[in-house]
Formats: structure tokens, sequence, C-alpha cells
């Protein structure tokens, strides 16, 4: 991760985590899991530097899929669709309107510190920050319930739901188009990069 502050007169930060391996088991359920992660590395910026993101920021991202998934606002699957809500809950409790932005990864100054190799930010002199992220872990946890269930189980639950005519427990398609923000916004605030 690296914030790097619009007022000029701030150090960027840096930071590195790794997601927990129970997190990651649960991820790699799904063959294209590289993308969820990548929702989670949206997220911890939110976490980790609330007021440094309050209103409008440039966020960098160098997945495609993450970065279509979180500007439209909806995903393809559960998974994904769980993760981008929890993002933008939390994108609404900081008062933070992000803008996503592609950067190849040989140009993101923050895949390096995501492979835990700091030599270019210690040579530019950013600060490092440590990271507890143990409530985010928790919360990443607790939304596991709104995953997609599988095979059978599922198939079983939209039957008998359907036989009850429980309509509320169907799945429905939501579209939601997450705001863009003018360019003027776009060139004055922070930015985070994951």
């Amino acid at each position: 991760l690296l914030l790097i502050p619009a007022d000029k007169d701030l150090e960027p930060l840096y930071a590195a985590t790794s997601v927990p391996p129970d997190l990651v088991r649960l991820l790699c359920k799904r063959k294209a899991y590289i993308y969820l992660l990548e929702m989670i590395a949206a997220w911890i910026p939110l976490v980790v530097w609330p007021a440094a993101l309050q209103g409008p920021f440039t966020q960098y991202c160098d997945n495609t899929s993450a970065q279509g998934a979180l500007t439209k606002g909806y995903g393809a699957d559960p998974t994904s669709n769980a993760l981008m809500s929890a993002f933008w809950h939390q994108a609404m409790r900081v008062t933070a309107s992000p803008y996503f932005s592609r950067v190849k990864s040989t140009t993101n100054p923050s895949d390096a510190i995501s492979r835990g190799d700091y030599r270019e930010a210690q040579a530019q002199g950013w600060k490092e920050v440590g990271l507890d992220l143990t409530r985010l872990w928790q919360e990443i946890r607790q939304q596991e319930e709104m995953w997609p269930k599988t095979g059978k189980a599922m198939e079983e639950e939209l039957t008998a739901a359907a036989a009850e005519g429980n309509a509320e427990l169907l799945p429905r398609k939501h579209h939601w188009q997450a705001p863009s923000l003018p360019q003027a916004a776009r060139t004055c605030a922070p930015h985070a990069l994951y």
C-alpha cells in the first residue's frame, strides 16, 4: 500500500501486509481469486488512513477486473459483491469518494512494496507504517456468510425458497454505478496505490 497525500508538505506513507492463510483458502475456492485479493487491498487504505482519504481521492489499481468491479459497484458473483459492499460501506463511513484509475504493474510503485521490496520506498524517503488489520480480517470473515454456497446446497436453498414463495431469498441483480469524479477533483486529491 502507498498513500501519496495531496498536501506536498506531507510525506508519502507505505505499508505491506499478507492476507491470513484461512482467508486465502476461502478465496481460493474461486479460480480467479487474485482479483478478490485486489479488492481487499483496495479496502485497506480506507481502514488504515480514513482521515487522509475523506472526500475525493484517486485509487490506482493494477488489476483490471478489480478496477472494473469496484468502479461499477457490482461483480459477477456474490463473493466479490460482498467484498465490494463492505468496501463501499467503509467509503461511506469515512466520507471517501474514490475514483479508480489503472496503473500498469511495471509502473506501480506499490507493487514492489507488496512483494516485500522496500528499496524504492526507502530511497524516496517514504515513511513506513505498521498495520494492525485484526478488525478488518474479522470483518471479512463475517462477510463469508454472504459468500456463495456452492453446488447442491445453493440449489436446494433456492428450490426451497421458490417452493415456499420466499421471493426475498431469491437472487436479484442490482445495478449501481459508482459516481465518477470530474477531472478537476481527480488532480487535487490524494492517491492510494495497491
